[in-house]
């Protein structure tokens, strides 16, 4: 199980879901951006959105990979995934409150 410090919304988790299949050690790179504390307050919708969005473009680079994702995530392309790996994780941990784990090239 993965714990971190942000707040888990759909738009993040999705983002993080797009970063994994595209690259992990982005998708890795995006968990430490994300995890690390942050000047100011991040806390309504639209301002957590723009840090995960910007942590993301950090994390993937300058090569359209971003650009993709921003596509794919703003058509809801991980959205069933999510809703996948939620319901597996319910099942497979014993973690309350957790809502989702990481499983990267058949490791979990």
């Amino acid at each position: 199980a993965l714990r971190a410090g942000w707040r888990a919304t759909s738009f993040a988790l999705e983002t993080l879901v797009g970063v994994a299949d595209v690259d992990g050690a982005a998708f890795w790179t995006l968990v430490a951006d994300l995890d690390a504390p942050i000047d100011g307050d991040a806390s309504d919708d639209a301002t957590c959105e723009a840090r995960v969005d910007e942590a993301g473009r950090r994390a993937l680079g300058d090569d359209g990979r971003a650009r993709a994702l921003g596509l794919a995530r703003g058509a809801r392309a991980y959205s069933p995934r999510l809703a996948s790996f939620r319901t597996m994780a319910a099942a497979l941990s014993d973690a309350s409150g957790g809502c989702c784990r990481v499983e990267l090239g058949g490791a979990v």
